[in-house]
């Protein structure tokens, strides 16, 4: 039964129609400690992603901030993104995100490095055929400490055929 369910999903997997991009991105990072903060919350990074079919995506991503508070915080997160794309023709796509990833830090007193997962919601134009630009927000939970933060993301991507 297990070799019929395999050779389904191998079958549909040569049906798909498979993209890819690359993007750049830059965001703001909430945190729920607002004592520790000072004005410095914006981080930067970089992102690939396979799309298939239009309808899923994988994404790997690496984001990066330093000083982002008052103890002169830096963190790096790398991060797997699953999401599901609800197309629409020539309109913003919306998409629901599902995201599992590390955060390294550099003080681990108050922001220990950690993993982390979240959800979020974002939305996707493409534009000039190989373009898109993208906006989205989702909540990070980490795992060890339990602290919570809210990162809004901006980006802007080139597909690769």
């Amino acid at each position: 039964m297990n070799r019929i369910y395999i050779l389904i999903l191998f079958t549909s997997l040569l049906d798909a129609e498979i993209s890819a991009d690359i993007a750049l991105t830059i965001g703001y990072n909430k945190f729920d400690d607002p004592e520790l903060l000072r004005d410095s919350k914006r981080f930067y990074g970089f992102r690939a992603g396979a799309y298939q079919d239009g309808i899923y995506a994988l994404q790997v991503g690496y984001e990066q901030a330093n000083g982002v508070n008052c103890q002169g915080l830096n963190f790096k997160r790398t991060y797997i993104n699953a999401l599901i794309i609800i197309p629409q023709r020539h309109q913003f796509n919306s998409y629901g995100i599902a995201t599992l990833g590390y955060e390294d830090s550099n003080i681990h007193r108050f922001k220990p490095s950690q993993l982390f997962v979240g959800a979020g919601l974002g939305i996707r134009k493409e534009f000039l055929q190989d373009f898109n630009a993208f906006f989205e927000s989702k909540i990070l939970k980490k795992l060890k400490n339990h602290d919570m933060d809210i990162v809004t993301t901006v980006g802007m991507g080139y597909y690769i055929k």
